[in-house]
């Protein structure tokens, strides 16, 4: 397999805008309304976050940032690291009776978290679908074909409708065993590696990065807080490779004024540094602070 194109999209150019979870500072994360409304921004892509049910239904979930008040059946913002997240011990069918919105304002408490067959249904006009695929215990599962298989199966009709209707998509994931494993099933799916920034600096991450290259991604996507040292690293390690960097803004903040200002001084930092691609919080600030500069060439 040859190396991706220097452009991440065909026929349009960097920097590029994707929105993270959607549109999540408008409505609550990875829900049909949050990625609706990015779409409607006519940006580049949306990143979504696909998780599995107890019954192995694909859902767009985002499991590490929500614990469940099961009294209510609400979320609860929160962080859920360990074996104590619910997402694996529900079925789809319980699951589907949750308030996915409340936590972010009461007036959307009618909010569901989606099977990701729903998304099927979107009118995606000219955004790409940047498909996060997430293991709460990923660190079991990181040689597990059995896992990796159930993973495969459930994902397998989203993808090859995707596939059928000429879609261009992207598949994350922190997993490289995993995106070996799917790039096995389909071997011209487009891939981009997640790294844990601080990683780069370890012996064993600098294998990993050289494992990574060698699958020819359409990039690597890496969490904004340590960008610039591992922007510098990503630099020296592509060069001549024609493979994306992309950055992960860092956790939701309120798109007041004040905030958007200190955004556009860590955009403008990132994006002339190298970064091809921002997976924000805030896409339609972001995509009118591109179209008033000069980084889009």
């Amino acid at each position: 397999m040859t190396y991706q194109d220097s452009h991440l999209l065909a026929g349009s150019t960097p920097p590029y805008v994707i929105g993270h979870r959607g549109n999540p500072s408008v409505y609550p994360e990875n829900t049909l309304d949050s990625i609706k409304s990015a779409i409607d921004l006519e940006i580049d892509g949306v990143e979504f976050d696909v998780t599995l049910t107890a019954d192995n239904i694909p859902i767009v979930f985002h499991q590490e940032s929500f614990k469940l008040d099961k009294a209510s059946m609400a979320l609860k913002r929160t962080s859920c690291n360990d074996a104590s997240c619910w997402t694996l011990n529900l079925s789809y069918s319980e699951i589907k009776k949750i308030d996915a919105g409340s936590w972010f304002d009461h007036s959307f408490s009618s909010k569901k978290i989606p099977p990701l067959k729903d998304l099927l249904s979107l009118n995606w006009k000219n955004a790409h679908p940047f498909i996060e695929l997430k293991d709460p215990f990923y660190w079991r599962h990181k040689e597990n074909r059995d896992w990796f298989e159930i993973f495969a199966a459930s994902l397998k009709p989203f993808f090859e409708k995707l596939l059928a209707r000429n879609m261009t998509f992207f598949v994350l994931s922190f997993s490289i065993p995993l995106l070996k494993h799917l790039r096995n099933i389909w071997p011209d799916i487009k891939i981009i590696p997640l790294l844990w920034n601080t990683g780069l600096y370890s012996f064993t991450e600098r294998n990993a990065l050289k494992e990574i290259i060698g699958l020819s991604p359409s990039g690597i996507g890496i969490y904004e807080l340590h960008a610039i040292d591992a922007l510098a690293i990503l630099k020296d390690a592509l060069q001549g490779k024609n493979i994306n960097t992309i950055v992960y803004e860092s956790e939701y903040i309120p798109s007041n004024p004040s905030n958007i200002e200190k955004r556009k001084e860590i955009w403008q930092k990132l994006l002339s540094m190298g970064a091809k691609a921002m997976i924000t919080n805030h896409p339609a600030e972001l995509k009118a602070f591109i179209s008033n500069s000069t980084l889009r060439s």
